[in-house]
């Protein structure tokens, strides 16, 4: 017999595939947005500067996005392996 699942079970993955799934589908939709040939794939008026940002703001989604799938994974009210006191 299966347990039950936790009452946050769905929120949690519902909330983790948006927050996968939204920002890789936007990318997808700017990237194939038709563009002049020759043109870049970014606004050449954005500078070095607004790509620079725009690289520090995917920089820190990827880290937040691992950091939830860390936790999430994690060993949930468990403690640790290494705790001196034992478990009941």
């Amino acid at each position: 017999m299966k347990p039950e699942k936790a009452p946050g079970y769905w929120p949690t993955r519902i909330a983790l595939a948006t927050v996968i799934l939204l920002p890789v589908a936007l990318a997808l939709l700017w990237l194939s947005e038709p563009k002049p040939v020759g043109s870049l794939p970014y606004d050449a008026s954005f500078g070095w500067v607004g790509l620079a940002v725009f690289a520090v703001g995917v920089l820190l989604w990827l880290i937040g996005v691992v950091w939830m799938l860390r936790i999430f994974r994690g060993p949930g009210d468990e403690p640790p392996p290494w705790r001196y006191r034992d478990r009941q």
